[in-house]
């Protein structure tokens, strides 16, 4: 897999190293849904600061916007955040989040430069 997940207490880091490509979006939901920590999810936080070689397209990011949103009734998740530092995949997330908003999901979005911003942000009050 291009990817590891962390499960945290109400969480789960997804990290992506040296690349992105097509299905592994699908593939790391896939196998957040099937764990049973996902049901005790506040948040999800995709650190794609190291991915070079990014193969994610925009049709790809809307896929994974409905499919989400369907899943959302079923979980507590709140939060999706982002680290990155290319802006294609900036723009891809921020895609992503305007077609999730766009069917009404209230989640809260954030993009950070690095997990100490973004986990500082997760600790805030």
């Amino acid at each position: 897999m291009r990817f590891d997940i962390e499960w945290k207490t109400n969480g789960a880091i997804i990290t992506f190293n040296g690349q992105a490509k097509s299905g592994d979006l699908l593939e790391a939901n896939f196998q957040l849904y099937k764990s049973e920590d996902y049901d005790q999810c506040d948040w999800t936080l995709w650190d794609m600061s190291e991915v070079q070689d990014f193969d994610i397209s925009p049709r790809e990011a809307k896929y994974s916007a409905v499919t989400d949103n369907a899943t959302a009734s079923l979980s507590k998740l709140s939060k999706v955040i982002l680290i990155a530092k290319k802006q294609e995949i900036i723009e891809t997330f921020w895609e992503y989040a305007s077609v999730m908003r766009h069917m009404g999901n209230t989640w809260e979005f954030k993009v950070f430069p690095d997990l100490l911003s973004a986990t500082q942000w997760l600790k805030a009050p």
